[in-house]
């Protein structure tokens, strides 16, 4: 009797309030799973990205040179390549050069091409307002001493330690760009009018 006597006085407002908050409680209680759980399963393991990341330029040397170290197509590091999924591409800077010892630039013209951009994809070579398109590329492994001694050159003059270096050939008639080298940092060397100039690589996506 007291029970009913009571539950007849109680408010429904009261009833009201008490299942609001309940319901309250529980929404939020939902809304803290789901975002938990959605954390949860978006990580990636840190270290499977730290060891899948590769500069876009590393892959020099792929399979399928023949004997003597020559390789034909297109460079696969100029090229653009993946990383996680992301499209990433190498673009270069003049970044610096040396004057040979038979250049017809002076230093004033050199510096002239201070900081141009070089880009260089699987088919075309852009440098210096001018632009190479459909061309093939030729890649070879040599002795640094031997190929810079032809050009009267030491690789102490260039400032470079390397014994072997990447020489690249192409079809492109852009100065400097017929023939030029890979240092294996990713750095370029081209040689325009006796001028050794320096290319840094650096990567956009």
């Amino acid at each position: 009797m007291v029970l009913n006597d009571t539950l007849q006085t109680f408010d429904p407002k009261v009833y009201a309030v008490i299942l609001y908050m309940t319901i309250e409680k529980m929404s939020f209680c939902v809304i803290c799973l789901a975002l938990a759980s959605q954390a949860l399963f978006s990580i990636s393991p840190i270290g499977t990205q730290a060891s899948e990341r590769k500069p876009a330029y590393a892959n020099a040397d792929k399979p399928g040179s023949d004997s003597a170290g020559t390789t034909t197509g297109a460079p696969v590091y100029d090229s653009v390549s993946r990383a996680g999924g992301v499209t990433m591409r190498v673009l270069w800077t003049v970044s610096g050069y040396v004057l040979g010892k038979d250049s017809s630039w002076s230093e004033n013209e050199a510096k002239a091409l201070l900081f141009k951009p070089l880009d260089i994809t699987e088919s075309a070579i852009i440098f210096n307002n001018r632009t190479c398109n459909g061309i093939k590329f030729e890649r070879t492994m040599v002795t640094t001493a031997e190929f810079l001694a032809k050009k009267s050159l030491t690789a102490q003059d260039l400032g470079i330690r390397e014994e072997k270096v990447q020489i690249i050939k192409t079809t492109c008639d852009i100065p400097g760009f017929q023939e030029y080298i890979r240092l294996g940092d990713g750095r370029l060397i081209a040689p325009i009018n006796g001028v050794f100039f320096f290319f840094e690589p650096a990567v956009t996506r």
